[in-house]
């Protein structure tokens, strides 16, 4: 029983702390994915092939949860006026497509065609399309499937929580997570210039985010008096009127 104490308080403590935890693995994924990139490119893949296959297994990895996971609607694409149905849709996409899931599916499913199409036109060898077991497989299967699958279902989660500003305030992690990275799998040198920058842009952003943080909250407190006045003249008014 004893044993089972401090794993059953490491359980309440992730579980309390879930926004925390997911951030971490935001800013650490992302991070991931500019070192994934830089390894892919540096190993001879084209680059525009990368953004090819990155956002061909993004549109595999989301296009199973976007059809079953939610209601969609039932259009007759065999026919050309629900072909011409698709393709009037795509114009007002941002503004009113209410599945957010299956819009950045059919984002990633078109991008793809768009870089398959570029890569074709900028490269047309045929070895730079084979992918092997190797370091530019791993790169592309992280980047589509961890980075634009995964971590968009926590990125929602947390924003649905609490809210952008709090996913904002993690975004400067990226930058020494992405050097410590760097240092440690690719043994690069982490010189002091890089510190330095990415120690003055958090120190940027927070104090944006602190100034913003401060007038909003003297923005409420200049609410509540005037609300608090108008409520005092109301009573005063009525008041006056019963002694009349």
């Amino acid at each position: 029983m004893k044993s089972i104490a401090p794993f059953g308080c490491v359980m309440v403590l992730m579980k309390s702390n879930k926004p925390y935890i997911g951030m971490f693995f935001i800013v650490s994924v992302y991070a991931g994915m500019g070192l994934f990139t830089k390894a892919a490119i540096s190993n001879g893949m084209n680059p525009y092939v990368f953004v090819f296959y990155r956002q061909a297994f993004a549109t595999l990895a989301l296009a199973p949860f976007s059809f079953f996971l939610e209601r969609m609607e039932k259009i007759s694409v065999n026919k050309w006026h629900g072909v011409a149905k698709v393709l009037g849709c795509l114009v007002p996409l941002v503004k009113q497509y209410p599945a957010k899931l299956r819009l950045i599916a059919l984002q990633c499913f078109f991008s793809c065609i768009q870089a398959a199409i570029w890569a074709v036109a900028v490269d047309r060898s045929v070895s730079s399309w084979k992918l092997q077991w190797d370091l530019n497989l791993l790169s592309v299967l992280f980047c589509g499937v961890i980075v634009t699958g995964i971590s968009y279902w926590v990125r929602i989660w947390v924003i649905q929580r609490k809210g952008p500003v709090f996913l904002a305030i993690f975004t400067p992690l990226q930058l020494p997570i992405a050097a410590a990275f760097s240092a440690i799998f690719w043994d690069e040198t982490l010189h002091w210039g890089s510190v330095g920058g990415a120690v003055m842009l958090a120190g940027g952003l927070y104090s944006i985010l602190w100034g913003k943080h401060r007038e909003g909250k003297a923005n409420a407190i200049k609410v509540l008096k005037s609300k608090e006045s108008a409520k005092d003249e109301t009573t005063h008014g009525v008041n006056d009127n019963v002694e009349v």
